[in-house]
């Protein structure tokens, strides 16, 4: 079986790892989050676009997209769009995406997952 290159979380997806989480932060908090949890993963911050509310980060195995959405003033949903720069992942992308929810889990407050499918 073929690894997808890129991955993705969304609201609907079929995994529950792999949802959207949602937070009770405004995005200057999700913001500065992001590029704290970044920099602790030793991460490149390659672009922030505060008009779209996009953060791009890099490393020598994945490019990440993070895409922060604010629904209402308590409610704010964090993406993560992946491209894996390895043929050999073996499925570490999975605990990457994992150890980026956990820590945003720690830094911001979390509300849950699929809150709007």
């Amino acid at each position: 079986m073929k690894m997808p290159r890129f991955v993705n979380t969304y609201e609907n997806h079929p995994d529950d790892d792999m949802k959207t989480h949602w937070y009770d932060a405004r995005y200057d908090e999700c913001r500065n989050a992001i590029i704290d949890i970044a920099r602790d993963f030793q991460m490149n911050i390659v672009n922030i676009n505060d008009e779209y509310k996009e953060i791009f980060v890099v490393n020598s195995k994945y490019k990440l997209m993070i895409k922060v959405t604010e629904y209402t003033f308590h409610e704010t949903s964090i993406d993560l769009y992946l491209e894996k720069l390895s043929a050999f992942d073996l499925g570490a992308w999975r605990r990457f995406i994992a150890r980026w929810h956990e820590r945003l889990g720690h830094k911001l407050p979390f509300i849950g997952i699929a809150l709007h499918p």
